[in-house]
């Protein structure tokens, strides 16, 4: 089998096998264990939070991720494409937190980059002009929406432009 074949590995779980070992918690977006094995025990938490933030397990010997678990036995269906959460915080998984999104929208939910030094997501001091500059991309397009006085203008203009581009997923 060629990888572009490989099934995910949700691929190879039935949602309905999900429930026969999991119990999920809409409120608090934890999995607990309703099997007992060497391993874990009824009632135990289930998984793991990983460097990155993001809470998997383990199941039959392949690595879940636990919001498209939480998507999975809430909607009786794996998600199509990824599974946004909405607050940023990657371990929370209650169902009110997660919606699904496309590569895309999932990236436009981003906080400001690390290196980031004006304080405002998509804006920068542009020293040619000496004047701050609002840019964002979407869909792989670099939008340009000015350059301001201050950066408070530019972080203002960043906002309503990627409310009108990006909607819902609009984060500034």
């Amino acid at each position: 089998m060629k990888s572009a074949e490989k099934k995910k590995p949700e691929q190879m779980l039935d949602v309905k096998e999900i429930s026969n070992l999991l119990s999920y918690d809409r409120e608090t977006g934890d999995f607990t264990w309703i099997i007992h094995n060497q391993k874990r025990k009824i009632g135990e938490v289930a998984g793991n939070t990983n460097c990155r933030g993001y809470t998997s397990i383990w199941i039959n010997g392949k690595q879940y991720a636990a919001h498209r678990l939480a998507w999975a036995v809430c909607n009786g269906t794996w998600p199509n494409g990824d599974v946004d959460h909405i607050n940023e915080n990657k371990s929370d998984n209650r169902i009110a937190n997660l919606r699904q999104a496309n590569r895309s929208q999932n990236m436009f939910n981003r906080g400001r980059n690390k290196n980031n030094t004006s304080g405002f997501k998509g804006v920068a001091f542009c020293k040619y002009t000496g004047r701050w500059r609002a840019q964002m991309s979407i869909y792989g397009k670099s939008v340009n929406i000015g350059r301001f006085d201050t950066k408070e203008e530019a972080a203002n203009a960043y906002l309503e432009k990627a409310k009108e581009l990006r909607g819902e997923f609009a984060k500034c």
